[in-house]
């Protein structure tokens, strides 16, 4: 098997006044797996560039000029020496090798270079972005969990469906007042069960209260529309979550409009809850 070779990147500059030589970096080539990858400042999804984005270079239609050149250098086969790539005003130095990222994941990594070198946000972006990317993780973990344990019973619409008579759905469409909702789960059983999960274990608590206060408002927007829906929500929450003012709020609109809060890594109000989701599937219409 051939080594991974480690990922390395180089960053592409202008240098507006040679005299003063303060570069600004304008795009990053990045070579891994074998693949030569690259993005420039202003680079849109489908490869153009905005101009509007560019105009303050000095010659934009020069910029646009390097950017086709170094386009076209990087996709000839073979191995490709980016820091032959300069001139005077436009030149490409290198950045270095990348550790603790997945190789895999080729176009990630890309965005991740742009975000912490070219972008106008900085590296405090790249922070963002692994940021969302840690609570990404973390709310899939708490999604995966859930879901594990309803298929691990066979809960789930489509796991057996001569075992359970009311299973519980996935993203069922629920029209409530003022919109039509997909909650992550739900179950009927003569009376409507809507269950959604937050995770509130994270560094952005910020985000996660904006996503208790979207699930308060499809609870509430659900009620008004059947008073006779129950609705759950999912969590999972530090023990110290009543020290932090920003957790707590969630909480509470959650208290408010949730019939009930389950604290999913909570063994004894998970297995309560299971319980309940199990009669619920194999009784009569409530």
């Amino acid at each position: 098997m051939t080594p991974t070779q480690p990922a390395r990147y180089w960053i592409a500059q202008h240098i507006q006044d040679l005299f003063r030589k303060e570069p600004c970096n304008v795009g990053v080539i990045l070579q891994v797996n074998g693949l030569t990858l690259t993005r420039f400042l202003g680079e849109k999804e489908d490869g153009r560039i905005d101009g509007r984005i560019i105009r303050g270079l000095a010659h934009p239609r020069v910029f646009l000029q390097w950017v086709e050149f170094w386009r076209e250098a990087c996709a000839e086969e073979g191995h490709v020496d980016p820091q032959a790539l300069s001139g005077h005003h436009y030149r490409v130095i290198e950045g270095g090798a990348l550790a603790g990222h997945d190789v895999s994941n080729p176009a990630h990594m890309l965005d991740y270079l742009f975000s912490a070198l070219v972008s106008p946000e900085g590296a405090a972006a790249a922070l963002m972005m692994d940021m969302e990317r840690e609570d990404a993780t973390a709310r899939e973990h708490l999604n995966l969990a859930i879901e594990a344990t309803f298929h691990s019973i066979g809960l789930l619409e489509g796991d057996d469906p001569l075992h359970f008579k009311y299973p519980i759905r996935q993203h069922m469409r629920i029209q409530g007042e003022a919109l039509t909702h997909a909650p992550s789960f739900s179950q009927r059983n003569g009376k409507l069960y809507v269950m959604e999960y937050v995770d509130f274990t994270h560094r952005q608590r910020q985000r996660m209260s904006d996503l208790a206060g979207r699930t308060a408002y499809m609870f509430s927007d659900l009620h008004k529309s059947n008073q006779a829906l129950e609705t759950i929500t999912l969590i999972h929450v530090d023990d110290d979550a009543a020290s932090d003012a920003i957790i707590s709020y969630g909480l509470d609109m959650l208290r408010h409009e949730s019939d009930k809060i389950v604290n999913w890594f909570d063994e004894d109000e998970r297995a309560s809850f299971i319980q309940e989701r199990v009669a619920i599937a194999t009784g009569e219409p409530s």
